[in-house]
């Protein structure tokens, strides 16, 4: 009786441990897939965090793009590259802004100091070329010369420019840079302003500037003074600027000018820009953009409408690639020379309308004393 109850109550144990072993097996299984789901839940959120946090970081990036590209209003702490709606890039220098309503580049980028003088890019895509020859098809500014640089300098026709045999072998060719043999040496003309060194240094600190920005500043009206400081700024909605002239008191032909151009870099806010007279292979180089461009009056005679006043910026129609002022008002003196005796003039004046842009004029300081030629400034980057 008693065997027969332990067997009847060891069946029933032995259901009890199936059971209670069905039971927390069944137990795990539900753990397990919860835990399954619950890992896999997790995993989703892991994905999204991922992905919120890889959008996150994409949109930071954009940001970050988009801080870095320089808009108008804005005053340039560092140099800054600019990069307009077309694609195509600037430097803008420290202490500058661009001008609203000026932005692309194509139609001529106008940049502004905190004291109001404007400039304009030219672009430059080739600045030092192998040869002389070849500065035909890639509009080069200079060739290199062992350590030094000489400028190629162009004629103009309508159907393209030409580099002018001679430039860089020559001193009986329009060149650049050089010394005049009579005058540069003259204490009453030079006064210590220069000495062929460092003419030579200043050419080729520019050309270097052009070769790493890929492009360099000319002032947007002919040289101003206000007061006595030099200024690019129209004469015209300014009462206190006049147009710089060889005949102004002080500055005394050509050399007063160069002068003034070096003067106003030191003169402006900013420290990031150096100030020149323009050089030939400047004026060129913005003739062949201009050219490039499609602006006909680079190379034929007609230039109307022209300034025929002496005030820079006074005929609002008389602006290219918003430059005023190359078909009309003064010529503008440049360093380029031709043969011993002479530097160039460019452009043309209030009184002869039928010159093409890029013309040049030869003139012997003697006999221009009281000129009313003035000049244009340039600035390179630092």
């Amino acid at each position: 009786m008693f065997l027969k109850k332990l067997k009847s109550e060891r069946g029933s144990i032995t259901i009890f441990v199936l059971s209670a072993m069905l039971l927390v097996a069944g137990i795990i299984f539900v753990s397990y897939f919860s835990m399954m789901n619950k890992s896999a839940s997790q995993a989703a959120e892991l994905n999204k965090i991922q992905e919120e946090y890889n959008q996150s970081n994409a949109e930071m990036a954009q940001i970050y793009e988009e801080s870095k590209t320089f808009v108008a209003g804005e005053i340039a702490e560092d140099n800054e590259e600019y990069t307009d709606t077309n694609g195509n890039t600037a430097t803008i220098p420290a202490g500058f802004k661009i001008v609203s309503g000026n932005e692309k580049i194509a139609d001529g980028l106008v940049i502004q100091d905190t004291d109001g003088n404007e400039f304009v890019w030219i672009p430059v895509e080739i600045v030092v070329s192998d040869t002389e020859e070849n500065g035909t098809n890639n509009k080069a500014m200079a060739i290199k010369d062992g350590n030094n640089y000489k400028g190629l300098l162009y004629s103009f026709s309508e159907s393209g420019s030409t580099v002018i045999s001679g430039c860089t072998t020559s001193t009986d060719s329009y060149h650049e840079p050089d010394m005049l043999t009579d005058y540069d040496n003259d204490t009453s003309y030079n006064n210590g302003l220069f000495t062929k060194d460092s003419l030579q240094q200043e050419y080729n600190k520019m050309i270097e500037s052009v070769e790493k920005y890929h492009g360099f500043y000319v002032s947007r009206y002919e040289l101003g003074l206000e007061g006595t400081t030099p200024v690019s700024k129209n004469a015209s909605t300014n009462a206190n600027v006049t147009t710089a002239d060889s005949s102004n008191s002080g500055l005394k032909n050509w050399y007063g000018l160069y002068r003034k151009c070096k003067e106003f870099a030191p003169q402006s806010s900013n420290k990031s820009v150096v100030s020149s007279m323009i050089w030939g292979s400047q004026f060129d180089a913005m003739m062949n953009w201009m050219q490039e461009q499609g602006i006909e009056d680079v190379a034929s005679g007609n230039v109307n409408p022209t300034n025929i006043t002496q005030v820079t910026g006074s005929n609002s129609e008389d602006v290219i690639k918003n430059i005023y002022d190359l078909r009309g008002c003064h010529k503008d003196w440049t360093l380029e020379t031709n043969s011993s005796n002479y530097r160039v003039a460019r452009g043309g004046n209030d009184y002869v309308q039928a010159f093409p842009l890029s013309h040049r004029s030869n003139l012997v300081y003697s006999s221009d004393e009281s000129s009313d030629n003035s000049t244009r400034l340039t600035l390179y980057i630092k």
